[in-house]
This record gives C-alpha cells, sequence and structure tokens, in this order.
C-alpha cells in the first residue's frame, strides 16, 4: 500500500472538510427554504378561508334579508 504525503493527506481532509460544510449549509438552506414555503402556504390557505367565511356570512345575510317577512 503506498503511503500518501502529508501535503496530499492535508488536501483530501480539506477537500472532505469543504464537502461536508457545503452538505450542511445546503440541507440548512433547504429545511429553512422548506418552512418558508409551508407557513406562506398555511397564511394564503387561511386568508382564503376567511374570505370565504365573509362571502358566505354575506350571502346567508342577504338570503335572510329578502325572506324576512315571511319568517
Amino acid at each position: 500500500m503506498m503511503r500518501l504525503t502529508l501535503r496530499l493527506r492535508l488536501a483530501l481532509f480539506s477537500a472532505l472538510a469543504t464537502g461536508l460544510a457545503v452538505l450542511l449549509v445546503a440541507t440548512g438552506l433547504f429545511f429553512a427554504v422548506n418552512s418558508f414555503l409551508r407557513q406562506a402556504q398555511v397564511e394564503r390557505l387561511l386568508t382564503t378561508s376567511a374570505v370565504i367565511a365573509v362571502q358566505l356570512d354575506a350571502a346567508l345575510q342577504r338570503a335572510s334579508d329578502r325572506n324576512w317577512p315571511l319568517a
């Protein structure tokens, strides 16, 4: 088996450390962006449901006002 020189061992270790750092940063970015997108989706759904509730309430109120003398 061939022995590696100190310079070559340091270069390999540096490349391994750099690769690990890139992997950790990419993982962190993935989870941060994923969390941000999920939060945006929740806010969009809540806003949409609130709009639907207001529109439904207004429609029911109009229907109730039209049928009021009959009630």
